[in-house]
């Protein structure tokens, strides 16, 4: 790992060990409620970073899993900081979330009982570019009268840090979550403790991923997590290109832009000019 790199809270490693802090944590997420205008408020919170992945990927996952917060009011929550985000991030965060719902049901449990599960997705880049919202919510939505179905007992959110640059901040506090998502996408240390200052959750932040950065052994444990993660994704590298291949020659078909296609896929413009 680059010692002089800096390893902001948008770093993967970095974000999950900060916002599995409990008091970050639950501050963070009712900034989000309180943005989103839903009247939802977290006083106590149940998190996991211990989650595993079933199956031949289970190797793969040494040390943190994702944020599982588990709510109070019957809904678990998914947290995901992604610096790159396109079809494969996208299916992975739906795939996650189905297991997630499906794993609450042991053989003879009465489905009535499940939770909401919602995933919650940070995002460095966007997803369509011609997409200027700050937040996309996704749920299961009747096509004919556009109404959620079932209470939306699956969900995705994703939170573009590419918009919150165009948003001033007032000190307002219904603009808290604004800082916090300001405070991820921060550049460097400078503009991180401006933005946290004077803040005692804030700046505990900015204390526990000081003290993150500073600890060898733990920045040795995700650098070993990051050169498996790596060969893992040589491996089936070739495979993922076929399968992104012939999902932008079925956006082609639907007549999406080849701008479009980029971002959704990852794959360069050359490539899908290419398929033409």
């Amino acid at each position: 790992m680059e010692k002089n790199a800096f390893l902001g809270l948008s770093d993967d490693s970095t974000f999950k060990h900060i916002f599995s802090n409990e008091t970050i944590l639950i501050d963070f997420l009712n900034s989000f409620f309180h943005f989103i205008k839903e009247n939802k408020s977290v006083v106590k919170i149940r998190v996991n970073t211990d989650e595993r992945i079933s199956g031949d990927k289970r190797k793969y996952k040494l040390y943190y899993g994702d944020i599982m917060a588990y709510l109070e009011h019957e809904k678990i929550m998914s947290i995901e900081m992604y610096k790159k985000f396109s079809l494969r991030e996208f299916n992975k965060s739906m795939a996650y979330i189905s297991r997630k719902f499906s794993n609450q049901f042991k053989r003879g449990k009465n489905y009535q009982n499940a939770k909401k599960i919602t995933s919650l997705n940070i995002i460095k880049t966007n997803y369509y570019e011609s997409n200027r919202s700050l937040i996309n919510d996704y749920s299961l939505i009747d096509k004919f009268d556009y109404q959620v179905t079932h209470n939306g007992c699956l969900e995705m959110y994703f939170i573009k840090l590419d918009k919150i640059k165009d948003i001033v901040y007032n000190q307002d506090k219904e603009e808290r979550f604004v800082r916090w998502l300001k405070m991820i996408n921060a550049k460097d240390m400078k503009e991180l403790k401006n933005i946290a200052k004077e803040d005692e959750v804030m700046e505990s932040a900015i204390r526990l991923m000081e003290d993150f950065l500073n600890d060898e052994e733990l920045q040795d444990e995700f650098d070993k997590i990051t050169d498996i993660e790596y060969y893992a994704k040589e491996e089936g590298r070739l495979e993922e290109h076929q399968k992104l291949i012939k999902a932008a020659r079925n956006l082609l078909k639907m007549n999406m832009s080849i701008k479009d296609i980029v971002n959704v896929t990852g794959l360069s413009q050359e490539e899908i000019e290419n398929i033409k």
